[in-house]
């Protein structure tokens, strides 16, 4: 599969982008998750490949996300510093020069920010893709449960540790830990707005 980073240029639309990348996967590169599964977790199935896929495409995204705040993180810290050793005056002066340092890492700055966003909403609809499809694939996963996906595949079912609402009918699904938890806190770690 093609690597990816905050630079790449967008070449197709979203549902393009999310078809061919689901497609590139290929067995091998499956990522399992990583929780044993618990003895208190009902069995109801083995995980299929287009949950698999899902599965593999959201901790891939994850992983790209990571870098970019990685990214970002590291930007913003070389810029605080720049700032540091200039004065107001000649940061006003040297941002209205396109070519100065001080715009180039400011420019650096606010693409990586918006490469972060639009990968956290990316991943934000993968996510509900997943577990969309492991609801319509299994519609005995209803009510107030929590939907767990093992490291052995096993799509189980608990019961709720949380306290639903009266009157709220639905489904929840969330991972073992949270849904943030299994983006690897990627929700969590700035507003995807």
């Amino acid at each position: 599969m093609e690597e990816r980073n905050e630079n790449t240029a967008v070449r197709f639309g979203v549902l393009t982008e999310i078809l061919t990348r689901l497609e590139e996967l290929t067995p091998d590169q499956y990522i399992v998750p990583d929780v044993a599964r618990e003895s208190d977790a009902h069995f109801v199935a083995t995980a299929s490949e287009d949950i698999k896929r899902l599965h593999t495409l959201r901790v891939i995204l994850a992983s790209e996300y990571e870098k970019i705040v990685l990214h970002q993180t590291k930007l913003a810290r070389e810029a605080a510093e720049y700032i540091k050793t200039k004065n107001a005056a000649a940061l006003d002066e040297e941002s209205t020069m396109p070519s100065s340092r001080f715009s180039k890492l400011k420019a650096g700055v606010e693409r990586t920010d918006q490469n972060r966003r639009l990968k956290g909403h990316f991943a934000k609809i993968i996510n509900e893709m997943f577990w969309l499809e492991v609801k319509r694939q299994h519609s005995d996963l209803q009510g107030p449960v929590d939907i767990c996906v093992y490291a052995d595949w096993s799509l189980c079912w608990k019961e709720s540790e949380r306290e639903i609402p009266h009157g709220l009918i639905g489904i929840i699904a969330i991972s073992p830990d949270d849904v943030e938890v299994a983006l690897g806190g990627i929700l969590g770690r700035g507003r995807l707005n």
